[in-house]
């Protein structure tokens, strides 16, 4: 009876995609340089992201499947790297295990990749039981051959890690990204150098929700008396 119910419950019951959508409407928190930011736009299309609920099962995976199927191999525009954030996952059985294999296997076979991120520890027991080999990925690894299953610990070093890939097939450096701005108080006034790139950075970061201004405007002066700029590792995600 337990097992019929279970059936029952779970078994008709798909996937819930809460969200879907490229690199125009999901980006890392890493600023980058305009060059850099202005590629990965214009190519968003490379990247696809899934924000996954529920249960991933026998019943329900293949809506995600067909979803995954449809960003790498058969839209007109097909993606590079689909990201599925799996923080809103909560179980994963065999059969579901064996699908994302599976992903793996069919992006691998045409050069691309499946990255998942957020898996939680029942997931990754999971994964780990059915015999799953994920590569696990740091943001500050290297990109080269990052082909199939992947797997980054968390959901904005994913997302640096697929733009990444995309800026080194290109031929970017992407050790040219920078981390984000530094939102704490200004320790010092600061050179008159080291205020224009505080201002420089700031335009880069709001300038599309502000009107054109100069240096001395009081909407970005306010914020620059707040703001300064901070040196991180290669790789940081803050």
């Amino acid at each position: 009876l337990a097992m019929g119910l279970f059936t029952v419950q779970y078994s008709g019951s798909p996937v819930l995609i809460r969200a879907a959508g490229d690199a125009r409407y999901f980006r890392s928190n890493v600023h980058r340089m305009r060059q850099q930011d202005e590629f990965i736009q214009m190519n968003s299309h490379k990247i696809w992201v899934i924000h996954v609920d529920g249960h991933v099962m026998f019943g329900s995976s293949p809506h995600l499947v067909d979803e995954v199927c449809a960003a790498l191999l058969k839209r007109e525009s097909s993606a590079d790297s689909v990201l599925l954030n799996f923080k809103g996952v909560t179980g994963l059985d065999y059969s579901g295990a064996l699908d994302l294999v599976t992903l793996g296997r069919k992006a691998a076979a045409v050069g691309r990749r499946v990255v998942l991120t957020e898996l939680s520890e029942i997931v990754l027991d999971t994964l780990l039981r059915a015999g799953v080999r994920l590569h696990r990925q740091r943001a500050s690894g290297a990109v080269d051959g990052l082909l199939g299953l992947c797997y980054s610990d968390h959901y904005h070093e994913a997302l640096k890690l697929c733009e990444d890939v995309l800026l080194a097939d290109a031929g970017f450096s992407v050790k040219s990204s920078v981390a984000p701005l530094s939102l704490e108080p200004r320790v010092t006034g600061g050179s008159g150098d080291d205020q224009w790139e505080v201002f420089t950075l700031l335009k880069d970061t709001f300038g599309d929700f502000l009107p054109e201004m100069e240096v001395g405007a009081n909407a970005l002066a306010e914020l620059r008396k707040r703001v300064r700029v901070a040196e991180h590792a290669e790789g940081t995600t803050l």
